[in-house]
């Protein structure tokens, strides 16, 4: 919120305007950032466990020519972790060298793995992709006694109150969008188009230009759905309503409540948790509709922190 201080003692209040090509641009420069940190810290963690071992390649070291020879592939694929395809925060434990005689990795090294574990993969991309558009870039004054069209396939003349931060190329739109041409030329006080359609030339124009444009991608995200089994149901059966989760990759808690009219066997709320097997996970809710229940729509909702509420329905039926 923007607060503006008037002269007469008053004070305006205004919305904050988001740019959201600059909160894409900052999320890309953050996620380069982000990958810069992780590979001065795999580095420094690498060059640790060389410095600790450099013993073992030095002339005289009391290593005999086996020992010595495991220890300098050991340290070659140190050197070689920069370079993996999984660099900087993607290893698993298996993929970081163990020492000679070790059958466990370095605990620093462990620990560094499950600081960064990513097993979604959200942190391999920066989920910005970068394609081209026609942006507005500023509007222009016409000159009214400046005003040209001759037509389609012709050049337009126009007379502007200035040719600042205008550019060859630029398109020249009408307020509602409509194109009237590209500039191909430009003097002191007039543009020269390369007319696209024959409209008439209002006062104001906007230029535009074809520029980068940032995007959103789609990335994985947690997230339920509820299916039922039957759909529809007869007095004093049961459903099944099983719950789907994609994208899980830590046990989360569900709360879940019937509605409608139907009578049912169960209690109306409960709670459940659900873990994941990989990264999705499934758990069933049984219920059980009352012989004495009236033909009506049994409603269940189920909610999880963080994903808005899931609902579903059946039709009980008395036959």
């Amino acid at each position: 919120m923007a607060i503006s201080f008037n002269l007469d003692g008053s004070v305006t209040r205004s919305p904050d305007e988001i740019d959201v090509q600059e909160d894409l641009a900052n999320d890309l420069v953050n996620h380069k950032s982000h990958i810069n940190s992780g590979y001065q810290e795999l580095r420094i963690l690498r060059d640790n466990e060389l410095k600790t071992s450099d013993w073992t390649q030095v002339p005289d070291s009391p290593l005999d020519s086996t020992t010595k020879a495991a220890w300098a592939t050991y340290r070659t694929e140190l050197r070689d972790l920069p370079s993996s395809a999984k660099a900087p925060y993607w290893f698993v434990e298996s993929d970081w060298p163990k020492a000679p005689g070790q059958s466990d990795i370095n605990p620093e090294a462990l620990q560094f793995i499950n600081n960064h574990a990513d097993p979604t993969g959200i942190g391999t991309t920066s989920w910005v992709g970068l394609t081209t558009g026609i942006i507005d870039k500023n509007w222009v004054d016409c000159d009214p006694v400046g005003l040209t069209s001759t037509g389609t396939g012709l050049s337009k003349i126009i007379g502007v109150a200035s040719t600042d931060n205008i550019l060859v190329g630029d398109w020249v739109r009408t307020a509602n969008g409509t194109n009237i041409g590209t500039v191909a030329g430009i003097g002191t006080t007039t543009i020269t188009l390369d007319a696209v359609n024959s409209v008439e030339v209002p006062l104001k124009i906007t230029i535009a230009r074809v520029e980068p444009q940032y995007y959103a991608q789609d990335r994985p995200e947690f997230g339920f759905t509820v299916t039922p089994q039957p759909y529809s149901l007869v007095r004093g059966g049961n459903v099944n309503f099983t719950i789907n989760t994609t994208n899980q990759i830590s046990d989360e808690e569900f709360t879940y409540e019937f509605g409608g009219n139907a009578i049912i066997t169960n209690d109306k709320t409960g709670e459940l948790t659900i873990s994941p097997n990989g990264l999705v996970g499934v758990s069933t809710i049984t219920v059980g509709v009352s012989t004495e229940s009236p033909a009506d729509t049994l409603i269940l909702l189920v909610n999880c922190v963080g994903v808005s509420g899931v609902t579903t329905s059946v039709g009980v039926t008395t036959a």
